[in-house]
């Protein structure tokens, strides 16, 4: 990121839209484009996901998520394939909104957006079929961890004793 945002003579490439960079994006070696255009690109898309969140639109935000999965594999390149069937298991599901990797990649973690509002049994259904659809195609078996989206880190006051 730093090596683009020199070469590009911006103070960080979060300065950069994405218009701006596509405008200049042939300045840079192809490794270099392709990895400031993630950057560039999830900023873009973190910043529309909070407008998504905000408007209660879930199918924007799981395609969000989905673009974002494409970014890291083709441009980012921090990807496997054991990475991309369990995102491609999951995607099949009819609750997922969007499945993506998550962490620094290589390895094998990823999450899943789910709209569980037809009830929380959708959930196991979704662990099974992904569980299934995963293990047929790498004699792997997947570990789930179930959370819930809720507010960022923010300041309390505790009351003073």
């Amino acid at each position: 990121s730093e090596a683009a945002a020199k070469a590009l003579a911006v103070k960080s490439l979060r300065d950069l839209s994405v218009a701006a960079f596509e405008e200049r994006a042939t300045e840079l070696p192809d490794l270099l484009r392709r990895r400031a255009r993630h950057v560039i690109g999830e900023n873009e898309r973190v910043r529309q996901a909070v407008e998504a969140l905000r408007v209660g639109d879930l199918a924007q935000l799981g395609e969000l998520i989905n673009l974002s999965q494409q970014s890291l594999r083709v441009d980012y390149e921090v990807s496997s394939d054991a990475l991309n069937t369990i995102v491609k298991c999951a995607r099949s599901h009819p609750a997922a909104l969007g499945a993506r990797l998550t962490g620094g990649g290589f390895a094998g973690c990823a999450i899943a957006a789910l709209d569980v509002s037809d009830g929380p049994e959708l959930i196991e259904d979704f662990t099974q079929t992904v569980s299934d659809c995963y293990t047929a195609l790498t004699d792997l078996s997947p570990v789930f961890y179930t959370v819930k989206a809720s507010a960022g880190a923010g300041l309390i006051s505790l009351p003073e004793s």
